[in-house]
């Protein structure tokens, strides 16, 4: 047991160094001159970090009696990170006089909401069963990254078209990302959970870099 929990660590340092390492790529990209949009994005990329440190030390033996705890710290760092996120976004909204999108087509908005109610259908039964406690922070936490992604969709028309696709890609992966997480969590645990959550939530991180930095 002590040679896995030697093992992890490796694997831990590297994970816990991602987020730093993207932080320093986009300080870097900007050319050290950050805009509002550029400063929140990057305030979120430090709530993440703190998100990913808490979800990863529950996996450490001497941790593990307070899992849940970390659990709920990584959900509030990941939860100030989506809306920093959107007050990023809603500042891209103010780009120029034109109606936002969902303005003009709310039902844009419909399968993001239809997803964000097929994801508590399946989960908060189970919740309710096994750690009923989790289930306020649970929907809060659901609602808050569906906002972010429905702030992703209305950027349409206001920022350039690369800029547009790479962070609603992001905002995607993002909201998948996580909902593997509260799957895997509290429904049912899958193989390779944390390959398929990892890949998706560095790609969705990145996307957003790069967005929101063409941009600006």
């Amino acid at each position: 047991m002590a040679g896995m929990q030697q093992a992890l660590l490796p694997a831990m340092v590297t994970k816990a160094l991602l987020m730093p390492a993207l932080i320093w790529y986009y300080y870097k990209a900007s050319g050290g001159s950050l805009g509002a949009v550029q400063k929140l994005v990057l305030l979120g990329f430090i709530f993440s970090w703190s998100g990913d440190v808490n979800l990863m030390l529950p996996r450490l033996d001497s941790l593990k009696p307070y899992a849940d705890l970390f659990f709920l710290a990584g959900l509030v760092s990941f939860l100030i990170t989506h809306v920093l996120y959107m007050l990023a976004f809603r500042k891209d909204l103010a780009n120029n006089s034109n109606a936002s999108l969902l303005k003009n087509k709310p039902w844009l908005a419909l399968p993001v909401l239809v997803g964000y109610a097929g994801l508590l259908v399946v989960l908060l039964p189970a919740i309710q069963a096994t750690q009923a406690d989790m289930l306020v922070p649970v929907i809060v936490y659901a609602s808050v990254i569906t906002a972010m992604v429905i702030f992703a969709i209305n950027r349409y028309g206001k920022v350039s078209n690369a800029s547009y696709y790479a962070v609603l890609a992001g905002a995607l992966l993002f909201m998948f990302s996580d909902s593997n997480i509260a799957i895997d969590k509290f429904h049912t645990p899958f193989e390779m959970s944390r390959l398929v959550i990892m890949i998706t939530y560095l790609s969705s991180q990145y996307l957003f870099a790069w967005g929101t930095r063409k941009g600006a």
